[in-house]
């Protein structure tokens, strides 16, 4: 297996421009997934677009049909998902809620409304999957994690902000493994571990340089989970001029090895 070992060995594979077509260009890349058919949606926040292509990079077309509130359209999405059937999930960021879309990318269902209120969200920054089909969202302004069922129905939340354990400091990204447990990493610099009900059974990714500090010096700022538990963080560090690496943890939080961008 690459990746596992604390010397990792990547070649780079390649690249493809930005540019859509003639007139448009990915503006802001903010996420990024694959359906089951190895094609790869592109969240793009500033254009309120997901684009989708080939794992060939032939562009398919894009899912939303504008920027605004109305169903269908997106304001600023940070992140999709797609389910083992294909639907698409979106974590439509400056409207506050959920948007469901098929495979062809037509508008399903949404759910949730901006605000502070119970199953309400204000600026949800990445959801995931769980296996029974739970949706899990990471509320970075609400500083908190809310499971809906595949409907939109609230089953569960947790979360306020904080520095201790359950508490969240900036949480940006979120990511479910294949039991269910929930990991959410904050940007300043740790990862909580969770039951699907939300009581905190680990913290990690920490590096306590000073031995004191509840954080560290990474910034986190999206996470995966793979089918074996383990758990891969986009992080930046930040005594370091913000040096760019992906790193592994397994699934009880130990450090694995880090992949460092060139």
């Amino acid at each position: 297996m690459l990746f596992d070992s604390l010397s990792p060995f990547y070649r780079h594979a390649g690249f493809w421009k930005a540019r859509i077509d003639e007139e448009r260009c990915i503006s802001s890349a903010h996420g990024i997934c694959m359906d089951g058919a190895d094609r790869i949606l592109i969240v793009d926040t500033s254009l309120s677009r997901i684009f989708r292509f080939t794992s060939k990079v032939k562009f398919l077309g894009e899912i939303g049909s504008g920027k605004g509130p109305e169903p269908g359209q997106l304001d600023g999405p940070r992140h999709a998902k797609v389910s083992p059937s294909g639907e698409v999930y979106v974590a439509d960021g400056n409207n506050g809620r959920v948007q469901v879309f098929d495979r062809d990318g037509q508008f399903l269902r949404s759910w949730a409304r901006k605000g502070k209120g119970e199953g309400e969200l204000l600026r949800p920054h990445a959801l995931d999957l769980a296996p029974d089909g739970s949706v899990f969202v990471v509320d970075v302004d609400n500083s908190k994690v809310v499971a809906y069922d595949q409907e939109g129905r609230l089953l569960c939340s947790w979360g306020r902000h904080g520095t201790g354990p359950g508490d969240f400091w900036a949480p940006h990204s979120l990511a479910v493994d294949p039991n269910g447990d929930v990991f959410v990493a904050e940007y300043f610099g740790r990862v909580q571990k969770f039951t699907p009900q939300g009581r905190c059974i680990a913290r990690f990714a920490n590096p306590f340089r000073d031995g004191q500090r509840t954080h560290g010096d990474y910034r986190y700022h999206a996470m995966n989970c793979d089918s074996r538990g383990n758990v891969y963080l986009m992080a930046r560090d930040s005594l370091a001029g913000m040096a760019k690496s992906v790193d592994k943890y397994n699934n009880s939080g130990d450090f694995v090895t880090r992949l460092k961008a060139p």
